[in-house]
């Protein structure tokens, strides 16, 4: 909850809430069966909503106004306002990379691959490969054969999965985890909101862990 007693913290919502408007006006002329095409999401014109899913979840916003119905997490609502916005159809990879080979991720990719690897490493630490299944299996992740132990493909958006590689701790090495983007993302989210997607999918999996 804000505090308005905090400058800083004034300062911050003013700034997130500039963004949220920002990305509200620039989709409010859009045609939602144009969006709907490029997002993957769904139009239901009797309800003037479009629905849209992520890692198991339902999400509904009206539009034109683009407010969730139900609770959404803010910095999400921000992140898919700015994929309806980029979106444009290009086909979506199966070749994943990590976030720092990403358009312009040098800086802030090569930080959040850092960020991840240490996160993953904490994440995994003392679970059995059978209870980190489990969490991925709750926010909808399909295993695809790689070359590490498990690999999970999260559907973060209909059109930006998100690949998790894991490799189990052994007599030798610890646990590793490696959080890796589709090679089409970029036509999706700029490394400014994957940097923030990558991050709230960290936080999912701690709280989904079982």
């Amino acid at each position: 909850m804000a505090d308005p007693s905090n400058p800083k913290q004034a300062q911050d919502n003013r700034a997130f809430n500039e963004m949220l408007k920002s990305a509200k006006k620039r989709l409010e002329q859009r045609l939602p069966d144009d969006l709907a095409r490029k997002t993957g999401a769904v139009f239901d014109l009797e309800a003037g909503a479009l629905t849209v899913t992520s890692l198991g979840r339902t999400y509904t916003l009206t539009y034109p106004e683009f407010e969730c119905r139900g609770a959404i997490d803010e910095w999400f609502h921000l992140v898919l306002l700015h994929y309806m916005d980029l979106a444009d159809e290009t086909p979506v990879s199966d070749a994943f990379v990590p976030f720092a080979d990403q358009q312009e991720g040098l800086i802030r990719g090569t930080k959040f691959d850092r960020t991840a690897a240490q996160a993953l490493r904490a994440f995994l630490t003392g679970r059995r490969p059978e209870q980190i299944k489990a969490v991925l299996e709750k926010l909808d992740a399909a295993f695809v054969p790689s070359n590490a132990d498990l690999c999970a493909v999260l559907p973060f958006l209909p059109h930006y999965p998100v690949a998790l590689k894991v490799w189990f701790a052994d007599e030798e090495f610890p646990p590793e985890g490696k959080l890796l983007l589709s090679k089409s993302a970029s036509h999706y989210l700029t490394i400014e909101d994957a940097v923030v997607a990558g991050e709230f999918i960290l936080r999912e999996l701690e709280k989904t862990k079982s």
